[in-house]
């Protein structure tokens, strides 16, 4: 039988570790490095980063790659906030990993399973399967961003709420998925506008596993001068 250990894919000059026997995890590196779900032109001359729903850190290993100095990286699912520790430290990656959900207070709420590595909710009921897991809001943590990307699976906009006075401090530039229910483009849209953002929502090619459509919008925010 063969042992199931992670395997390590070439980011440059980082290595980030997945489970080739894991539904969703080669499917969701592939649309980060590859398929550029979240434009990387955004990376550029970004120094401090979070990132929301980091998975296993092929986002974060992203952004060390281009040049970010620091980087708070979030994940609430054990096994994923394991393996997302792991390439923190073989990478020597100067970045910060809280096992919690990014939420709108700090808190203890359940997390809704799925079979993809992915599509674990806090918001969205994916299985009868749920596990208790601790929430915390950005704008406890202490951060000064100049980037935030945020894929929360359907709690993207308690993501903001619990951000706040982070956007209103540091207005940070923004790239959310916004993909997980119908018309939360246009949600998202609308909260940010009111808060002196401009917001351009993108098209973009994506993995099947995210969506049947294949193509789904991700929104980029920026603080309006």
């Amino acid at each position: 039988m063969i042992e199931k250990e992670p395997v390590p894919l070439q980011v440059g000059d980082y290595r980030l570790y997945f489970r080739l026997w894991a539904l969703g995890d080669a499917d969701a590196i592939s649309d980060v490095l590859y398929r550029e779900l979240y434009p990387h032109e955004w990376l550029e001359g970004s120094r401090e980063v979070v990132d929301v729903g980091a998975h296993v850190g092929a986002f974060t290993v992203l952004a060390a790659a281009h040049g970010a100095r620091e980087i708070l990286a979030i994940e609430p699912h054990p096994d994923n906030a394991e393996l997302l520790r792991r390439n923190v430290e073989e990478n020597d990656l100067n970045a910060e990993v809280v096992e919690a959900a990014a939420y709108d207070r700090e808190d203890v709420v359940k997390m809704y399973l799925s079979p993809s590595t992915v599509a674990h909710s806090v918001e969205l009921v994916r299985s009868r399967e749920t596990i208790d897991v601790e929430t915390v809001a950005l704008d406890d943590l202490g951060t000064s961003p100049d980037l935030i990307k945020i894929d929360a699976e359907g709690a993207e906009e308690r993501v903001l709420r619990g951000a706040e006075r982070t956007l209103e401090e540091h207005a940070p530039v923004l790239l959310i998925s916004a993909y997980h229910y119908p018309g939360q483009e246009e949600d998202l849209r609308r909260w940010l506008e009111d808060r002196n953002y401009r917001v351009e929502v993108l098209v973009r090619e994506t993995s099947p596993y995210r969506s049947p459509a294949l193509r789904v919008p991700v929104i980029v925010a920026e603080p309006r001068a």
